[in-house]
């Protein structure tokens, strides 16, 4: 089946940052074909899952993600020890152990997050 040919043109302005954003979001595809994708109803996972786009990860991010997650396997590992021994898990430690984690990770998203308000 023969597609229709795409006549109609839209124009729309941009400032820097916003160019910037979609190209990276683009990741090397042309800009109309990714706002198109995404405009007609594709979110940009499925833009993403359809092409097997993978965008790299910051080395630093992976490693804090990393220290966080064995923060709370730990965390994990010490509930199961006092449940199965019969000891009520120190409610005040396991708390404590989940705000240390709650706060990393929001200075971890702070530090790799860039201003989502400029689209």
């Amino acid at each position: 089946m023969k597609s229709e040919k795409r006549t109609k043109i839209v124009k729309s302005r941009f400032n820097e940052t916003e160019i910037e954003l979609l190209r990276a979001n683009a990741n090397g595809d042309p800009l109309g074909a990714f706002l198109r994708n995404v405009g007609l109803g594709n979110t940009i996972k499925e833009v993403f899952k359809i092409k097997k786009m993978y965008v790299p990860i910051d080395p630093d991010l992976s490693y804090e993600l990393h220290k966080l997650g064995q923060n709370l396997n730990q965390i994990a590992r010490k509930v199961n020890q006092d449940s199965k021994s019969g000891k009520s898990p120190e409610l005040f430690q396991i708390l404590s152990g989940i705000s240390r984690v709650e706060k990393t990770l929001n200075e971890i998203k702070e530090a790799h997050t860039y201003d989502r308000k400029v689209f």
